[in-house]
């Protein structure tokens, strides 16, 4: 009886099992049908299908939050609510590209041949490859005249394959299809091709050589537009439960891009007699103006009020370059701001200050010498070997719907964000490249001293004492690996609490975008045979880089200091800072060249993959030759 069961229950299990791939390919192309992945509640919540779908963990249900299966493609409940039901519509369109590019669509509503007040409606798209859908609202009568107009920024290589305008309970009116109108004429003859020579989809090329193009609805168009509208009250839960894309066929719409950073502010506070671009000088909350961000990283977070500076040091300040610093307060809305939708990462600790770093900064602004990666990827190396800094990303940022490129995303390293990370605020910090209080450098002074004052092992001893070891040996052989000529920045946090258990000062890492480069011919290039021995060496003239005095001590004086040092950058040679493992980190810099700069920095991905390969067997040559002569002095 028994094995009589079991073979019922295999049966019954082989039966659902094929039952549930049958379905898998059939929600597939439901899915496709629903362009992309937007489906109707009742699908998901009550049928059977939905129910075997959901178990296979093909597809998810959220009751509480709207998930974007497509940009820009699902209304929020705020937009279900306020939807006037007898004259309110959704135009989407489906657009190709090869490369990332703006495009301004202008709907003008006209009466009688005359321009609506007040209804003409004009949105700003972000294309990118891979992201073929995007869409926005509208309101029109019966007897409207309804004219689309494209304008495209230059350079930028699109295709508009369809236009679909949707109504009330799944009607919709297709306008174009594959570039052919099916409803509507173009103000001008076009041609219809594809996006590239292999691909079997056409449809109309959007370029400045035939942009600013129009495209006229038929009357009858703008007739049948009126028997429904989009979403409407039966609809109120389409678009909102939406399919879990990653287990199917389609990769998510992100893979290769950056999040895209979107802040508006008023002209006035930006570039107005008081505004922050204006006065790049002024710093601290007086600087401070407010904004909105809105970030997409597969979705667009909710509009959120923010406080906005003009960041950067005093030679920053004054380049035309633009470096920016994003404040989260209460007062404005929200003491944070989301981590995952930045760093893609979620994290306990808030996030509240944001600095957005101009990428071209270590280049003095020469494209020719343009690397875009260097710096965060000198932080991603700091990450993986145990240097402290700060949480950071790639972002593509956009000001008032002015792209400004490739922006580095990093959490500010100030006083407050440091309390955050350590969840206390008993402790003091020692900011390089900042003018510190008297008490704080007296203080961070005598603590070096302690180490200088001591001789041979005991030097080291005093050094275990108040440095936390591991970090600080990270650090170095961090500055040393990437050749940073610019490695005494950052900070060490002091803790005031001496008698409690743990160092008394821990290192961060800050500002390594000079990581890989030299100097050469009036150019920087990367170079894996510079030579950072420096770092060890007792400084030639005065520095204010007070460690440099106390490494070149501790180094000189004990043996046990060498050797953990070499042994630490063996180890991390076999793993971390193996040109297998490094060359991982830079897949995700691969895909970013690829995606959002179309290949343009290839020969920048080269010198990064070069320099990995080559960079460990040159430091430790250079190294074994800096022992060699340290052994010669000491004798």
């Amino acid at each position: 009886m028994f094995y009589r069961i079991v073979g019922y229950a295999s049966l019954i299990v082989t039966a659902l099992s094929a039952l549930l791939a049958a379905d898998h390919f059939y929600f597939a192309g439901f899915r496709d049908r629903q362009d992309g992945g937007a489906v109707n509640e009742a699908f998901l919540r009550k049928g059977s299908l939905g129910n075997l779908l959901r178990q296979g963990n093909y597809l998810s249900v959220s009751d509480d939050t709207v998930e974007y299966a497509i940009h820009d493609m699902c209304a929020s409940d705020e937009e279900v609510r306020r939807f006037n039901p007898h004259n309110s519509f959704r135009m989407r369109m489906r657009i190709d590209s090869i490369r990332k590019g703006d495009l301004e669509v202008v709907l003008v509503v006209k009466q009688d041949g005359t321009e609506r007040e007040g209804q003409r409606y004009a949105k700003r798209f972000f294309v990118y490859p891979g992201q073929h859908y995007y869409a926005f609202t509208f309101e029109a009568d019966i007897e409207d005249r309804l004219e689309l107009q494209f304008v495209v920024e230059s350079g930028a290589e699109l295709i508009l394959r369809d236009l679909i305008v949707d109504g009330r309970f799944g009607r919709n009116l297709t306008l174009i299809k594959d570039g052919l109108p099916q409803s509507g004429t173009f103000s001008k003859e076009v041609a219809v091709t594809s996006i590239q020579s292999n691909s079997a989809a056409s449809g109309v090329p959007l370029n400045t050589t035939v942009t600013p193009l129009s495209f006229a609805f038929d009357q009858s168009a703008a007739s049948a537009l009126y028997q429904g509208v989009f979403p409407g009250k039966r609809n109120e839960g389409y678009c909102r439960f939406v399919a879990n894309l990653q287990p199917l066929d389609r990769e998510p719409i992100t893979d290769g891009m950056p999040p895209v950073v979107q802040i508006t502010a008023t002209a006035e506070d930006l570039t107005g007699p008081s505004g922050i671009l204006t006065n790049k000088e002024n710093k601290g909350k007086a600087s401070e103006v407010p904004a909105d961000i809105i970030i997409h990283n597969g979705k667009d977070s909710k509009k959120q009020k923010i406080g906005l500076r003009f960041h950067g040091g005093g030679i920053g300040r004054t380049k035309y370059t633009e470096s920016y610093r994003v404040y989260a307060r209460q007062r404005y809305g929200k003491a944070d701001i989301d981590p995952r939708l930045i760093f893609d990462q979620p994290r306990s600790k808030p996030l509240r200050t944001i600095v957005l770093k101009y990428t071209y900064q270590a280049y003095y602004e020469k494209r020719q010498d343009f690397n875009p990666f260097n710096h965060s990827f000198a932080l991603d190396i700091a990450d993986h070997i145990g240097a402290l800094v700060p949480s950071h990303g790639l972002v593509d940022f956009h000001l008032n719907d002015e792209s400004k490129g490739l922006y580095l995303a990093m959490e500010h390293l100030s006083d407050k964000t440091i309390g955050n990370w350590l969840g206390h605020d008993d402790f003091t910090v020692y900011h390089y490249r900042k003018e510190n209080p008297k008490s704080v450098e007296k203080l961070y002074t005598l603590l070096l001293a302690q180490v200088r004052l001591a001789k041979g092992e005991a030097a080291f001893q005093a050094f275990r004492r108040i440095f936390n070891i591991d970090n600080v040996v990270n650090s170095i052989l961090l500055s040393m690996y990437i050749a940073d000529d610019d490695f005494c920045q950052g900070a060490e946090v002091i803790k005031n609490d001496f008698d409690s258990p743990g160092a008394i000062i821990t290192t961060i890492n800050w500002d390594l975008d000079h990581g890989f480069l030299t100097y050469d011919d009036g150019r920087f290039r990367v170079d894996p045979s510079r030579s950072t021995m420096y770092i060890l060496q007792e400084p030639k003239g005065i520095t204010t880089c007070h460690k440099r005095y106390m490494y070149a001590w501790l180094y000189s004086q004990s043996d046990q200091f060498r050797k953990r040092l070499r042994q630490r950058l063996e180890d991390l040679i076999k793993k971390e800072l193996s040109p297998e493992y490094l060359s991982r980190l830079l897949e995700p810099y691969r895909r970013i060249n690829e995606h959002y700069f179309a290949g343009e920095f290839a020969g920048a991905i080269r010198d990064l993959e070069s320099f990995t390969k080559h960079r460990a067997t040159l430091l430790l040559d250079q190294l074994s030759e800096f022992e060699r002569k340290t052994e010669e002095s000491i004798e």
